[in-house]
């Protein structure tokens, strides 16, 4: 057993007791001089407080004896990415953001020149708040959504400008400059630029090529940091004072007692905890994580690691394009019982293979038990990941561009995937390049049952194959599957399905499907399926669950699926917020 040693530091260091390394705030200690004095089955223990760092773990445990770095109390140890912004000014007239119509509710404040409108990443007492743009997001959070865009002319788009004298109306030639013009393009982009010169003779902006894939006929646009956008409270511009030259946040807050407060936060650092290969055998848990640029936690691609365990931490209000937790190149690593929302723009946890000149997968590793919600991005990923599993984990209200549930690419290969919750979140599934998957015992519901999107899309690139769907609700979409050519080794078995969309040119000697309950009888394309006498087809939905539409799938007592015995199941999604269940005490 080893010893109690008492250390006696000086004032700014940590006391350690030998297996214990106690880390205090209000005492002007570090997380980072406890992790440094850690050695394989210490703990080091961090007392609540806010802790303004990036933590770096350069060395790790041993097997059987893993360094552990925890919060005393899960909630109270605020790792924070984030700076609070003071030295605050009101706009004192109109001249001084440009005639402006709400220029009465603005402030302003000189911000570093390295920070702009997508960098800026402003929250006001935690709420997120929202560059200006228009047209005005209906939700300013997920403002990627390419439906609430503005149309292109189909006659005067080009790669290089658009024309719209009806909207590019103003008479002055210098009125949209430090605007962006966001333009989606067809092949499914976000392609920000700049708004280079603006010609009123025409209504015409010129910016830098967003490439030769434009699609006149489906590409749009919106409109990003100008001062007139600014028009409801929590939204800002970040652009040179037309008074001083220097590079200026203006601001309209939701309440303007904040901005003395300290609560007005911008992001600062990139990482709240990065962990250096090849640390191993290491525990990380309990901790809030906030306002960071990159991923919060963070094990990056390279050189592995192995036996890493993320559990029971909170992160949170990301910047544009972050992550949650995202664990690179390791081995036998558990993600569980956290909490991450709100990543605007980026994904939420994955794991991920080093996808250099060779793969080298991430194997043997598991995501359980998570809730991820809010994020621009995919919720769990797996990238050239092996022999690793997803398991009960609840995603939702993932609604930005690439806001998916859960999804497998690059060469991933025995992956289980199983009693996972998916909803409002895209499409719940999409996986590519793979082989050997089980998917089983999830609810997977979809997020557009009257338009043209699927619950699951797997492998646009012709290349997933002996995949297994079993015991699954997939709902919520036009139908539950889009597939593509040359199906290899898949079995639909004991699933309720939405219909299926199977765009192929062989015959479904690839793929079995039967023993389903299927609430549309006709495929996406509206061809005859031609697999009727294997499977169940039942369009009234009250025969099957208990209150579908919100989200009890508990099976109704004596309906289809008991008399066909599927679903042995039949779980209840609760949306509220206690239903994250994996920090305790909270």
């Amino acid at each position: 057993m080893k010893k109690l040693i008492l250390l006696v530091l000086a004032t700014a260091t940590c006391t350690v007791f030998a297996a214990e390394i106690t880390v205090d705030a209000s005492q002007g200690q570090t997380i980072q001089l406890g992790v440094d004095q850690a050695k394989p089955s210490d703990t080091v223990i961090v007392k609540p407080g806010i802790y303004p760092e990036m933590v770096t773990i350069k060395t790790g445990g041993e097997p059987d004896k893993p360094i552990t770095l925890k919060a005393e109390k899960p909630g109270t140890v605020h790792v924070d990415g984030s700076d609070a912004i003071t030295g605050w000014q009101k706009v004192a007239k109109s001249e001084d953001v440009g005639g402006a119509p709400n220029w009465k509710n603005i402030f302003f404040v000189e911000v570093p020149d390295s920070k702009n409108y997508a960098n800026m990443s402003l929250y006001e007492d935690d709420s997120f708040s929202a560059y200006a743009q228009d047209p005005v997001p209906t939700d300013p959070f997920n403002n990627d959504r390419a439906y609430e865009f503005m149309p292109v002319d189909e006659k005067t788009y080009q790669s290089t400008s658009i024309t719209d004298p009806k909207y590019f109306h103003q008479k002055d030639l210098n009125y949209w400059d430090g605007a962006t013009v966001i333009v989606w393009t067809g092949n499914n982009n976000m392609r920000p630029r700049a708004v280079k010169s603006f010609d009123p003779a025409t209504g015409t902006i010129h910016y830098d090529s967003v490439g030769g894939d434009i699609n006149p006929k489906v590409d749009r646009f919106a409109m990003v940091n100008h001062l007139d956008l600014i028009r409801n409270p929590g939204e800002y511009v970040v652009r040179k004072s037309p008074a001083s030259g220097k590079n200026t946040l203006y601001y309209w807050p939701f309440d303007a007692k904040n901005l003395e407060a300290g609560k007005v936060r911008s992001s600062a650092r990139k990482h709240g905890i990065l962990i250096n290969a090849p640390a191993s055998h290491l525990v990380i848990e309990g901790f809030d994580l906030r306002g960071h640029h990159g991923p919060a936690i963070i094990k990056p691609n390279g050189e592995f690691s192995t036996n890493i365990v993320v559990r029971n931490n909170h992160v949170y209000n990301a910047q544009h394009g972050g992550w949650g937790i995202s664990m690179g190149s390791v081995h036998h690593t558990t993600i569980e019982n956290n909490y991450v929302h709100h990543i605007q723009g980026g994904r939420g946890i994955g794991i991920t293979g080093w996808t250099g000149s060779d793969y080298h997968p991430s194997t043997n590793s598991t995501i359980r038990n998570n809730r991820i919600s809010h994020c621009g991005s995919t919720g769990i990923n797996f990238y050239n990941v092996h022999d690793s599993s997803m398991i009960g984990n609840t995603v939702h209200d993932n609604f930005g561009h690439h806001g998916n549930g859960l999804t497998c690419y690059l060469s991933c290969r025995n992956i289980l995937i199983e009693g996972n919750n998916v909803f409002r979140s895209n499409m719940a599934l999409t996986m590519q390049q793979g082989d050997n998957m089980m998917v089983r015992d999830n609810i997977l519901i979809g997020n557009d049952p009257d338009g043209n999107n699927t619950v699951v899309t797997a492998s646009y690139a012709n290349n997933m194959t002996n995949v297994t769907f079993e015991n699954n609700v997939m709902m919520g979409a036009h139908s539950s599957f889009h597939l593509w050519h040359n199906l290899i080794g898949y079995v639909i078995r004991d699933n309720v399905l939405q219909g299926l969309n199977i765009w192929t040119k062989q015959t479904y000697d690839g793929i079995l499907v039967e023993y389903n309950l299927i609430v549309r009888r006709h495929d996406h394309s509206g061809r005859d399926p031609g697999y009727a006498e294997r499977n169940v087809f039942e369009t009234d939905i009250s025969k099957v669950f208990i209150d579908a539409a919100n989200g009890d799938f508990r099976r109704v007592k004596d309906g289809l699926l008991m008399q066909a015995g599927l679903l042995n199941g039949g779980r209840k999604i609760d949306l509220h917020p206690s239903a994250w269940e994996g920090r305790s005490g909270k």
